[in-house]
């Protein structure tokens, strides 16, 4: 004989199942994109370590707080710091005499299949850059002082300038 309310309380049962079952499908998703964009970030700072080296003249630091690049010329010494910002992505970046009313990050665009784009916010104004474009160039210089490169292209293979 069956109960009364039995099918009910079957209904239920599934009900709960199903949700506790999408919830931690959810929470499967987002601790692989929280993996996902933590890769991401620590792959930022590998290029950055990298290209820093290329340049030469520059030190590259590399601490659990983040990466340190600096630049020095004689007596003067200069910073710019990137650090990682909350448990994703995002990255702080801070240098040398940075004014107090500005404030620096790196983050991904998902509508630029994921590119790095630096934005720098002040009081009434945002500027994004990507950063591997004109981002980098624009933060080396204004974080470390570096002296804007001229757009110099190669010589043709076995010509000469004029």
């Amino acid at each position: 004989m069956r109960r009364k309310g039995a099918s009910l309380a079957a209904r239920f049962r599934r009900a709960i199942r199903s949700e506790r079952d999408e919830r931690a499908e959810q929470e499967r998703a987002r601790e692989l994109a929280l993996e996902a964009a933590r890769a991401a970030r620590d792959s930022l700072f590998v290029e950055l370590a990298e290209f820093a080296r290329a340049v030469g003249f520059l030190s590259v630091e590399q601490t659990q707080a983040g990466l340190v690049l600096r630049f020095s010329e004689g007596e003067e010494s200069r910073e710019l710091t990137f650090a990682p910002v909350g448990e994703a992505d995002r990255v702080g970046v801070t240098f040398t005499g940075q004014p107090s009313h500005e404030h620096h990050e790196l983050y991904r665009q998902p509508e630029l299949d994921d590119r790095w784009i630096w934005s720098r916010r002040r009081v009434k104004r945002e500027d994004r850059l990507p950063l591997f474009d004109e981002g980098l160039e624009e933060l080396l210089v204004r974080g470390l002082g570096l002296p804007r490169p001229g757009d110099e292209s190669p010589p043709p293979a076995g010509g000469r300038v004029l």
